[in-house]
């Protein structure tokens, strides 16, 4: 008990590097999906996206400048990441709401271009950086130091 009180307490003090590794990895992540291998964000990734490199801005400031976290913008851009890439990934896996779907002419929000072990795609990945920020975030408001 004592060790999951002392990782708690790191991840809550560590919380603002840690937002901004996962940020970092997530946006240079889908950067390197569309321009080194060439996959095409559709419509849905493009909303994730939007709210992702949001959050790697915010917190490389707040890095830059030893700002400390502020936990209503990090929560303000993860929930509608969340549901976004949520939506997307039952979209994907389980032709779900595609009712709901505006994708036009592009790249249809169903396609799956990227998939490791049968259910990992590219809008599970978001979802799960989305939660791990979220988790961090709250870990922070309860643990941390200040």
């Amino acid at each position: 008990m004592k060790i999951i009180n002392k990782l708690l307490k790191f991840l809550g003090d560590n919380s603002l590097n840690i937002i901004f590794l996962l940020t970092f990895v997530s946006t240079f992540g889908s950067l390197y999906f569309s321009e080194v291998v060439k996959l095409p964000p559709c419509n849905l990734c493009w909303y994730q996206r939007i709210f992702m490199y949001s959050l790697f801005i915010l917190s490389s400031v707040a890095i830059s400048f030893k700002d400390k976290l502020n936990f209503k913008y990090i929560i303000a851009l993860c929930i509608p990441g969340l549901l976004f890439s949520g939506y997307h990934y039952i979209v994907q896996k389980f032709s779900i709401g595609t009712q709901f779907l505006a994708c036009g002419d592009g790249i249809s929000c169903t396609q799956i271009d990227f998939e490791v072990l049968g259910f990992v795609t590219i809008p599970l990945l978001s979802f799960l950086a989305f939660l791990a920020i979220i988790v961090v975030t709250l870990l922070n408001r309860r643990y941390s130091k200040d």
